[in-house]
């Protein structure tokens, strides 16, 4: 699998988790939906971002890498 294939993945299933999570809101409104939010769904949110900005990071290093390689 290519670094942009992986990051394809992640993007698109983070898409679809944050689409259904929207939907949790028109049944679910209780304080443990917000402290679900609070304690899981923000901090995953975050750290798939910081996942996909890193994997942004390698793949510019990969490509100088190789174009000085070449």
């Amino acid at each position: 699998m290519s670094l942009d294939t992986g990051r394809y993945q992640l993007y698109a299933a983070m898409k679809s988790l944050r689409e259904r999570w929207e939907r949790t809101q028109e049944t679910w409104r209780d304080a443990i939906r917000r402290d679900f939010a609070e304690d899981f769904w923000e901090p995953l949110e975050q750290r798939v971002q910081a996942a996909l900005t890193a994997i942004d990071r390698l793949g510019q290093v990969m490509k100088r890498a190789r174009e000085e390689c070449s």
